[in-house]
């Protein structure tokens, strides 16, 4: 009987998270379509459903996720966003733990690192 329970558990708890990796799925695909159509304003919002839905769900991969491509659409949408970017950063880093707080700090770095090459370039 015990068996039995354990094993309706596990599928129960895998279909779920099926339904969950669909949804974020679907909800990225959005945001993929929205990138191609030049329209960076509405795939934030997607992104926002997403990092809420993600915060919901305890999940760390779609969150680092939502902060990449928040990132990247600020860039498009503002001027000098490079401070709100890393500021955005500093502050999913504080609220992480390993592994995930070391890849932020990785891409963190990265972006000091990009940073500093293009004002060596500037200076050309």
């Amino acid at each position: 009987m015990t068996a039995r329970f354990a094993t309706l558990l596990i599928i129960f708890c895998a279909m779920i998270s099926q339904a969950q990796n669909n949804s974020y799925s679907k909800l990225w695909d959005k945001v993929e379509a929205f990138e191609v159509e030049g329209l960076p304003k509405s795939a934030l919002t997607i992104i926002s459903e997403i990092e809420t839905l993600a915060k919901k769900d305890n999940n760390q991969k779609q969150l680092i996720k939502t902060l990449l491509f928040k990132s990247k659409f600020a860039l498009i949408l503002e001027e000098d966003a490079q401070l709100s970017v890393i500021t955005g950063f500093k502050e999913a880093i504080s609220k992480s733990k390993s592994p995930e707080k070391n890849v932020l700090q990785n891409m963190l770095a990265t972006l000091y690192y990009n940073k500093r090459q293009l004002e060596i370039l500037r200076c050309y």
